[in-house]
């Protein structure tokens, strides 16, 4: 028979402590990268292509500063890509926010970093 009871929990600073522990390790070895979608701005092989794929960059990052973005050198071609998206529903509303001032964009399946690392903070329930 079970006898019905309770439970008695002791919080102290110390749990705290290893929760963070914890976090780091996880952290630390935890995947880096996953299967994502990003949306390419630009390519280009041949002269002067770095330096065409610098300024698409620099013109990227000035209008839309919120959306992460890389330049890719990929032999033979320099490459600009932008978004971090998990999934092809985000890569489009990206694509759809930036057609006017980059017509010529495609979405290109990508690594992006890990939706599972965050920082070592701590975090409370929403």
């Amino acid at each position: 028979t079970i006898v019905p009871g309770y439970v008695k929990y002791f919080y102290t600073n110390e749990l705290d402590t290893l929760i963070e522990i914890q976090k780091n390790i996880n952290l630390k070895k935890g995947q880096k990268t996953t299967k994502g979608f990003k949306v390419q701005i630009y390519s280009c092989s041949g002269v002067n292509c770095q330096q065409k794929a610098d300024k698409n960059f620099n013109q990227f990052l000035i209008a839309y500063p919120h959306i992460r973005a890389e330049k890719i050198w990929d032999p033979p071609s320099y490459k600009v890509r932008v978004g971090n998206c998990r999934n092809r529903f985000e890569a489009e509303k990206i694509k759809s926010e930036i057609k006017e001032d980059f017509p010529f964009i495609f979405i290109v399946p990508s690594f992006i970093d890990s939706p599972f690392q965050m920082k070592s903070e701590r975090r409370t329930a929403e």
